[in-house]
């Protein structure tokens, strides 16, 4: 699974108050992954790529991505364009 950096240093050195924006990318069901996301944040939509972006708190993007079955990458929002083209 890919990490961006970003991802990395939210897992690796959370900012307590701090929330990550982020989206999952996968090739399979999302039903899986909303379910699981939703146990440590919030799912705020699923991207016409079949993505979710959540908001999840910065300490737990290490659980979440333990938790988390096989997904192509974890992004930031960010890092990802909106449907418009325009980053998000």
């Amino acid at each position: 699974m890919y990490l961006s950096p970003a991802v990395r240093t939210a897992r690796d050195d959370p900012t307590e108050g701090a929330t990550a924006r982020l989206t999952v990318r996968t090739d399979d069901e999302v039903a899986s992954i909303r379910e699981t996301v939703e146990t440590y944040g919030a799912v705020e939509e699923e991207t016409r790529f079949g993505s979710i972006r959540a908001s999840v708190p910065e300490p737990a993007v290490a659980d979440l991505l333990d938790s988390l079955p096989e997904v192509e990458a974890v992004e930031t929002w960010t890092a990802m364009a909106e449907e418009d083209g325009s980053e998000g």
